[in-house]
């Protein structure tokens, strides 16, 4: 999911280089089309922040579950060497 947001963006962002570079080099005397890329643009940045937002909401929700996961297998790990000593004191 990542990867294909980050390629597509990536292409995107390449395509709006493009065409700002044309319109600026072309000296282009349309209001109205360079503030409609000028929105584009900015909408494209609102589009990133947002996906970032909710990749550091999925990521910071990843950690909570590892810390669970970690401290399971911590109580397993002593789990398994109370039983180990137990056998080894019972032998």
């Amino acid at each position: 999911m990542t990867e294909e947001f980050y390629a597509a963006v990536k292409k995107e962002i390449a395509e709006y280089q493009e065409r700002a570079d044309y319109f600026i080099q072309s000296g282009c005397q349309s209001p109205a089309v360079l503030e409609r890329w000028a929105l584009k643009i900015q909408g494209l940045e609102q589009h990133k922040r947002h996906y970032e937002q909710v990749l550091r909401r999925e990521l910071d929700g990843l950690d909570d579950d590892f810390n669970t996961l970690k401290f399971l297998g911590q109580e397993l790990q002593a789990r398994a060497q109370s039983i180990r000593f137990q056998k080894q004191k019972a032998t």
